[in-house]
């Protein structure tokens, strides 16, 4: 498959390429829109503590939570399932801050073992999610942050290679630089579940967050990279990528899907599926021409396709639109 689109930034890219990626629903173990500023979860999960109301990331009023640096929330009954990992995404728009102010918490009154946390730190404007063991050995992985505008952050667990990644807008940022015992991370976070302070006064009292949060979301399980950009995509449904030509290959055929026509004879292959026939295999003889397209950059451009590259030596044209021996205002995909 291969796709040509005008006008794709960062927050674009992955528009209509991820529309069939699901989110399997039995995996969300509690989501908090904070409509209309309802603390309550839309599993259910109640809270004792008060908030503001905020506008949120789309320019809703009310629909968003802020915390001014003295209020917080507190959770007793989540209770967070790891089982299968863990995954934690939400939007904030942090205050101007100094030293660590906790976002969220997971552990034991004024206990840091078997204990997660989500830590904005003001100094160095990174937030980060730290995790501790039932030995109090810690890991943890961080995204920087912008004062005083949205963003979306994701942080993951992984039970598979003991190690957490973070994204933010839906792109992946980082992993963990070392990685524990899978089987040292706790099976279940069964602390009280806090926002915005941590469960114990004396120490974490002076240490909240100060800012906004929105559709803060909790998941038993580790998300996928595709599945943290799928999670940033789904607040933005209205935006859709303006594809000049896609063309798909299935059973061979080289016509696009808006009509654009080739000349050139090539060998069909199995598809990055799977799928018999439904790719193309060029033999370092065969090409293709497509005298028709003419490519619109008035917004910009992207493309995207899948590639099976055999050996090759020096460099070797993948796409090119340019004049005939002529490089002035030309592109080209190039495989060295």
């Amino acid at each position: 498959d291969c796709l040509l689109s005008r006008g794709l930034g960062d927050v674009y890219k992955r528009q209509g390429l991820l529309g069939a990626l699901s989110l399997n629903a039995q995996t969300n173990l509690e989501t908090f829109n904070f409509t209309g500023g309802s603390t309550t979860g839309q599993n259910g999960a109640t809270t004792t503590g008060t908030v503001s109301n905020a506008t949120d990331y789309k320019g809703d009023t009310s629909n968003a939570i802020k915390f001014d640096g003295s209020q917080s929330l507190q959770y007793s009954n989540l209770g967070i399932d790891a089982t299968n990992g863990v995954s934690i995404s939400f939007w904030a728009k942090p205050n101007s801050m100094t030293g660590a102010n906790i976002i969220t918490s997971e552990r034991g009154v004024c206990n840091y073992a078997d204990a997660l946390e989500i830590i904005a730190n003001g100094d160095l404007q990174k937030i980060s999610l730290v995790l501790r063991t039932a030995s109090e050995q810690a890991i943890s992985v961080s995204v920087p942050y912008n004062v005083g505008t949205w963003q979306h952050f994701t942080f993951t667990v992984n039970k598979v290679d003991g190690k957490l990644r973070s994204y933010r807008d839906g792109l992946f940022h980082a992993m963990s630089t070392t990685a524990i015992t899978p089987s040292s991370i706790p099976n279940q976070f069964s602390g009280e579940f806090q926002i915005a302070n941590g469960p114990c006064v004396n120490q974490d009292g002076t240490k909240r967050y100060s800012g906004s949060l929105d559709e803060l979301q909790i998941y038993n399980s580790t998300l996928s990279d595709l599945q943290a950009s799928a999670i940033y995509d789904s607040f933005n449904p209205d935006i859709e990528p303006i594809y000049l030509e896609t063309f798909k290959f299935t059973a061979g055929n080289t016509t696009g899907e808006n009509g654009s026509t080739s000349t050139g004879t090539v060998a069909t292959t199995t598809d990055y599926d799977g799928n018999a026939n439904n790719a193309l295999q060029f033999d370092g003889n065969s090409s293709l021409v497509y005298t028709d397209l003419g490519i619109s950059s008035v917004d910009g451009l992207s493309i995207s396709f899948w590639a099976k590259p055999n050996n090759m030596t020096g460099a070797n044209v993948i796409a090119s639109e340019r004049g005939v021996c002529n490089y002035a205002d030309a592109l080209e995909i190039i495989a060295n």
